[in-house]
């Protein structure tokens, strides 16, 4: 039995060195050379600095979000003159929505609410005008946006 296996064998490797040798043979691979180029690996420590160096660079070069000073055009709202809004004559449209005739203004010596803190108000069909001043009350509700004029 082991002789059967020592010929199976050597006819085997006899086959196998016929196969490689011979003038048909194939050429060997050719070899393959493959270049990676490592990318560096930025620490935690490192992205949170460059982090807060675009948001201080992009704080410092945007304009500012809020105006300076009191504002010169009045939505519907309460404004105390001279602190949230700028003395002087305003403007307005008139109502804001089509489907109520009127919008309403008032000036008030104070902000307590009381009727008597009331120097004036409107009910105003159509564009209105109204001159505030400073320390007074500015009170307006369905109305266009009032713009200053002076």
């Amino acid at each position: 039995m082991r002789s059967t296996h020592a010929v199976a064998l050597g006819l085997t490797l006899l086959a196998a060195t016929a196969c490689s040798s011979g003038p048909g043979t194939a050429a060997p691979a050719p070899t393959v050379t493959v270049t990676v180029t490592a990318t560096p690996v930025l620490t935690h420590d490192q992205i949170l600095k460059a982090t807060e160096e675009i948001l201080a660079s992009a704080s410092a070069n945007s304009a500012p979000t809020t105006p300076s000073g009191p504002a010169t055009t009045i939505s519907p709202g309460t404004y105390l003159v001279g602190e949230d809004v700028k003395a002087g004559t305003y403007k307005t449209a008139g109502p804001s929505d089509s489907a109520l005739p009127n919008c309403y203004w008032s000036r008030s010596k104070d902000s307590s609410g009381e009727l008597s803190a009331i120097i004036a108000n409107e009910l105003v069909p159509g564009p209105g005008r109204v001159t505030v001043r400073k320390g007074e009350t500015f009170e307006t509700s369905g109305c266009e946006a009032w713009q200053l004029t002076s």
